[in-house]
């Protein structure tokens, strides 16, 4: 049991926060080929955090004052690999940090489930939301989808006709469906440094929410006949974006599905006022994301069935 673990048994309050968490899936059939890229990958991250002292080996457990990682395949009925790190910062306040992600296969699926969270001590802040940079290296090593079957990619969607908008509607309506949905609108306004209708950049914006977010954007001709469907307290307009959480449905209160609309200085291509928007909107989908109940039972599934089968102790909380 680490120092945090400790503290968090012996002491109330403490809380154990969610800064991002992700759920992808392919097919059974890939994990030859693919198992070998999730390591690579992700060993190289752990060794570019911690130079000179996680081995060059898929199966490893390195403890030392600061950092715990246990690296190991999954035996038993669940074929595939897992990683854990623990690190702790002093930083005024006691916080551990922890990086864990799964790479499984059971039956004709292949799961990935990778999650970051820090346990912070009574009074401790939390962390800023942001996105790793292991993340986007994963998704970008594969085609993978989502639970519903929806394409997972660092690039946009478009809204263009009818069909696209029918398809639309069916990933957002779909009850598998595991990430956030970022819906653009299109405004009248131009962003006077370039001709982008959006704001912030979608291609930008996909590429930084990769692994945690959908991003669509509809253009101004077919603003109506989104409208027609969402309605017009779930539909963003204007260059607003609306941000439709997992598990959601047509009788949703607007609140609980986050609307970020661009300052007039983003607009006027200010630097300020374009950073602010572009924070708040990642800072939302990840908040969204960290909190889903759909998403948290299936990545904490995945990462549950790997431990179960390593037959290490379940964590808290």
């Amino acid at each position: 049991m680490s120092r945090m673990e400790e503290q968090v048994t012996a002491t109330s309050p403490f809380a154990v926060h969610v800064t991002v968490q992700a759920a992808l899936h392919a097919k059974a059939q890939d994990l030859p080929t693919l198992l070998p890229r999730v390591q690579q990958l992700v060993l190289a991250w752990a060794q570019s955090k911690w130079p000179g002292r996680v081995p060059a080996q898929e199966v490893f457990t390195l403890q030392e004052p600061d950092v715990r990682i246990e690296a190991g395949p999954s035996p038993g009925p669940i074929e595939g690999w897992a990683f854990e790190s623990r690190h702790q910062d002093h930083a005024g306040e006691l916080r551990e940090w922890v990086t864990e992600c799964a790479l499984v296969a059971q039956g004709d699926k292949l799961e990935l489930a990778l999650r970051n969270s820090a346990w912070l001590s009574p009074g401790a802040r939390a962390p800023q939301p942001s996105v790793p940079r292991l993340l986007g290296e994963l998704v970008a090593a594969h085609p993978w989808r989502d639970l519903g079957g929806f394409a997972v990619a660092a690039e946009p969607q478009t809204v263009q006709d009818e069909s696209d908008l029918d398809r639309f509607l069916a990933h957002a309506l779909a009850e598998d469906r595991t990430l956030p949905m970022a819906v653009m609108s299109e405004s009248t306004r131009r962003l006077r440094s370039e001709s982008a209708p959006f704001l912030p950049v979608p291609a930008g914006l996909a590429q930084q929410l990769a692994g945690v977010a959908h991003i669509v954007c509809v253009p101004r001709h077919m603003h109506r006949a989104l409208l027609l469907e969402l309605g017009p307290e779930l539909t963003p307009s204007n260059g607003a974006t609306r941000v439709l959480a997992p598990e959601f449905s047509l009788s949703d209160s607007a609140r609980r599905h986050a609307r970020v609309h661009p300052p007039e200085g983003a607009w006027a291509g200010e630097l300020p006022a374009l950073n602010w928007l572009k924070r708040t909107l990642v800072a939302d989908v990840i908040g969204i994301s960290a909190v889903s109940p759909k998403l948290n039972r299936e990545v904490q599934r995945v990462l549950g069935d790997v431990r179960r089968s390593q037959a290490l102790p379940p964590r808290s909380p």
